[in-house]
């Protein structure tokens, strides 16, 4: 395709693939594809643990389409469907909530964010970071599950999503003055996020390495990025 000219991150790759609909170009099956597949995607929010279609709730030629495009498995035969990969699982809950802020807004936050749904909450802040060079409409999605009724797990993805992205030095820039507000509470917040998920302690690292060395007692503390 002549897009993957323009394509450097996956949020461009997500973004085409939404604007086919899940197929090789832009023809008039689109429309129909991904209306299939925004009803998987609100039917897995709606019920993460059971991420499964009803074939018979789809227009059966769309299905057909789907299956030959390797955009959706059976996964009971001849009556539930699912996404093949996760990535599309991940991309399409993505983009719903980026293209429509209330999807995330009408999800019952009280409880803990479920696995499943992670990634594709991360992806939508991605999208919004790159859409929108202000951070205003990440900062929307960061209160949005914030406060006392809303449990951190949900949190966590969208902070994340800001020094993961591909661009992250452009937002980091862009989003200073928010980040630096409160004494640099959302940077604090950032850092120790980043050194509880993508972090390990050095001594872990250096024993595996050399275990006939000791670690140096002043550097217990170090910690190094994870791979």
């Amino acid at each position: 395709s002549a897009s993957a000219q323009t394509i450097s991150t996956e949020t461009d790759l997500a973004r085409l693939w939404w604007a086919y609909g899940g197929g090789r170009d832009a023809d008039n099956g689109r429309f129909s594809r991904l209306k299939a597949i925004r009803k998987m995607g609100a039917e897995f929010l709606a019920h993460p643990g059971h991420p499964a279609t009803k074939a018979d709730d789809l227009d059966s030629p769309v299905v057909i389409e789907l299956l030959k495009l390797n955009v959706v498995r059976e996964e009971v035969r001849g009556a539930e469907i699912a996404f093949r990969h996760d990535v599309y699982r991940d991309w399409t809950v993505g983009l719903m909530i980026a293209d429509d802020l209330q999807q995330l807004h009408q999800l019952a936050k009280k409880n803990s964010a479920p696995t499943a749904v992670v990634r594709g909450l991360e992806l939508a802040a991605r999208l919004k970071l790159d859409a929108d060079p202000t951070g205003e409409h990440w900062i929307w999605l960061l209160s949005d599950v914030s406060g006392k009724n809303v449990h951190g797990s949900w949190r966590r993805p969208i902070l994340l999503a800001l020094p993961r992205s591909e661009k992250a030095l452009a937002h980091f820039s862009a989003l200073e003055p928010q980040l630096l507000a409160n004494d640099g509470a959302l940077v604090a917040e950032l850092v120790r996020f980043l050194v509880v998920v993508d972090s390990m302690p050095l001594s872990e690292l250096f024993t595996k390495l050399h275990p006939d060395v000791e670690m140096p007692p002043g550097a217990v503390d170090f910690v190094c990025p994870k791979g």
